[in-house]
């Protein structure tokens, strides 16, 4: 990979961490804590269920610009009709989701099984929005235009969102702030970033058309890839958010508070990989489709080093100051320090057997990662439930190290075994 173009994702992923820790930061002081569980909870809810409702059209838009580029052309009526198909199907899905959701808490609500207040309603609008611009920048790094993939959501969404909040608290003087208050700021804010992205983008690459008619001639690559990239997608979120979700569901607002909190800060050690994925991630599919095989191991043994080096040495930094980084938060937040402790060693272990799910996906063997996520989900689910309910906040966060240990050496021994390269630093 280009080492200017490396070294400015992983400045924008640094900025993006400092802003997402900082967001996180002053909105856990400026709400009570239940409500600010919830936030959490609508934050990591919305994000892995709009992946689910996408139906992995945003790994399809990885795998197949690029080669499409190379090969044909930024102009060319397969680009643009792949890039219509992707948008509509997961449009589709996702407003689906969302509307089956609805339902089901409306029921919940009507029978007396669940109070559902109105801003938790309301917060089911971010399922569309968040897919929409998460689609957008997956649109945008198959171009190779990180600036416009990561900036608008990563960064911007969170700073104007705390922008609006802490002018509302202020002039509230000082008062907790409300759910829907926030809710509010979270779809407004992401409605007005998703028109401008989409803006600049059509400047530089086609612009997503809702087109119906692209679905009913699909070619076969394209139809293979559907559910297994729609079962990876899900699953590559499942670990870093279905965890807060479900202690909310099992143990409430609060516990979901501190455990949100811990969640946050261990993502910290989770950006180095992810910052280099997002560059080869298209670079492996360029590469690998057209025959170059030592170019593709060159480049995944490269991100994984490079990653492992300062995840290490920024979760041993967490992992030493935990409860001090931890208090920052506010009262109590000290009590989730075991569970960043965990969170942090599950960082470490994914940072060192390198990006082998994405490589699967990007190389042809979808099927295969689809294997491996599939009992990851139908395992992790009932585990993650168990673990919460008979051992607390601490149990869950037991199950996310243990889940993430099994996938990540089931998908680097499948990826050396059928293709030859190696993803680990070992």
């Amino acid at each position: 990979m280009k080492r200017f173009e490396a070294s400015g994702v992983l400045l924008i992923k640094v900025t993006a961490a400092a802003v997402s820790y900082i967001f996180v930061l002053l909105l856990a002081r400026m709400m009570a804590p239940a409500d600010f569980g919830i936030v959490g909870a609508l934050l990591t809810g919305s994000l892995l269920l709009s992946v689910t409702g996408i139906l992995g059209q945003r790994t399809a838009l990885l795998r197949f610009i690029p080669p499409m580029r190379k090969l044909r052309g930024d102009d060319a009526a397969q680009t643009r009709n792949m890039i219509n198909r992707a948008f509509t199907l997961g449009l589709i899905g996702m407003m689906a989701l969302t509307v089956v959701l609805a339902g089901a808490l409306l029921l919940a609500d009507s029978i007396g099984l669940r109070a559902v207040p109105w801003p938790v309603m309301a917060g089911l609008a971010l399922i569309p929005l968040v897919g929409w611009i998460d689609m957008q920048a997956h649109l945008a790094r198959a171009w190779r235009s990180v600036v416009l993939a990561l900036v608008p959501k990563e960064i911007l969404w969170r700073a104007f969102v705390l922008a609006g909040a802490g002018a509302v608290y202020w002039w509230g003087g000082g008062a907790d702030l409300a759910l829907g208050t926030v809710v509010a700021l979270m779809i407004g804010v992401l409605v007005v970033l998703i028109m401008g992205q989409g803006a600049l983008m059509g400047r530089t690459m086609p612009r997503p058309k809702l087109d119906p008619a692209t679905l009913r001639d699909t070619p076969e690559d394209w139809r293979r890839t559907v559910v297994p990239f729609w079962i990876n997608g899900v699953a590559s979120m499942f670990l870093t958010n279905a965890d807060v979700v479900i202690v909310a569901l099992v143990l409430g607002g609060e516990p979901a508070a501190y455990y949100f909190a811990a969640n946050r800060v261990a993502m910290l050690c989770h950006f180095f990989m992810m910052s280099h994925n997002i560059v080869v991630g298209p670079q492996v599919a360029a590469a690998w489709h057209a025959g170059e095989r030592d170019k593709v191991q060159t480049m995944v043994r490269r991100a994984t080093v490079q990653a492992f080096v300062p995840t290490v040495i920024l979760a041993v930094l967490l992992a030493a100051f935990a409860p001090q980084v931890l208090a920052l938060f506010g009262s109590g937040f000290e009590d989730a320090t075991d569970i960043l402790y965990l969170l942090v060693l599950s960082a470490s272990v994914n940072a060192a057997l390198g990006p082998a799910m994405l490589v699967l996906d990007m190389c042809g063997h979808e099927k295969l990662s689809m294997l491996i996520n599939s009992v990851s989900v139908i395992l992790g689910i009932p585990a993650l439930v168990v673990g919460a309910f008979y051992f607390g906040s601490n149990g869950a966060a037991i199950m996310v190290l243990t889940l993430g240990i099994g996938i990540k050496f089931a998908s680097f021994r499948s990826l050396r075994r059928i293709t030859g390269i190696k993803s680990t630093i070992f």
